[in-house]
């Protein structure tokens, strides 16, 4: 391996090791090549292989891996444990054995967001001001998915024509997510011009909520019209 082609990239030699069977993840490294680390959530780094001295079938796998720079890949330590895989869809782990720092220092981003928009109720905005306008509360059995939707003027139809008639008083909230992390899931448009949504399944709702960035805000209020 020539490390002057990855000048930008802090270059990490460790052992992955797979949670489970490895059939399924196979393909993150032998085709796509493209994965995340991370210690805790919020702090992933995009990670490309370098190389391979194992087939991948094997477990743990000595690789060479490079790590695009970042607030969070700069303070990773040699003898640390990591967790890898998807974006915080955790796959196994990978013991950090040597680091060669960049020779390039980049200048890194600011972190990109989405501002999305949810409807919500009187119930639901009570649970909202609990968490200090942090996050949404957790979706009732019978909601298997929680819909933040794109724009303003779809969230308002709905918090005026739903909320507003069938409980009284309809809010709708603007936030700001992390855009890295909605690039896992795809945009629905649902019946005609900016009536897009995303489907985030009920179990990802505690990672959306710590990917918010910043506070919940109620932008507009409707009530039932008498």
């Amino acid at each position: 391996m020539n490390k002057d082609d990855y000048k930008d990239l802090i270059i990490i030699e460790g052992f992955i090791v797979y949670n489970g069977p490895t059939t399924k993840e196979i393909p993150i490294l032998e085709s796509e090549s493209v994965f995340y680390v991370w210690k805790e959530s919020l702090n992933a780094a995009t990670t490309i292989l370098i190389s391979s001295e194992q087939p991948m079938s094997a477990s743990p796998i000595k690789v060479v891996i490079g790590i695009f720079q970042s607030e969070f890949s700069k303070t990773i330590k040699k003898g640390e444990t990591l967790f890898w895989g998807g974006l915080q869809k955790e796959l196994g782990t990978l013991l950090i054995k040597r680091i060669f720092p960049p020779t390039i220092e980049m200048q890194l981003p600011k972190l990109e967001v989405v501002t999305l928009y949810r409807p919500v109720n009187q119930e639901e905005l009570n649970l909202i001001k609990e968490s200090d306008y942090t996050r949404f509360p957790p979706r009732k059995i019978e909601q298997p998915i929680f819909y933040p939707v794109l724009y303003e003027s779809y969230a308002s139809k709905i918090a005026k024509e739903w909320n507003a008639e069938a409980y009284g008083v309809g809010y709708v909230t603007q936030f700001d997510v992390r855009k890295d992390y909605l690039l896992t899931y795809e945009i629905h448009n649902v019946g005609g011009n900016e009536i897009d949504e995303y489907w985030i399944p009920s179990e990802d709702l505690e990672l959306f909520n710590i990917c918010i960035v910043g506070k919940i805000k109620v932008i507009k209020t409707f009530y039932r019209e008498n």
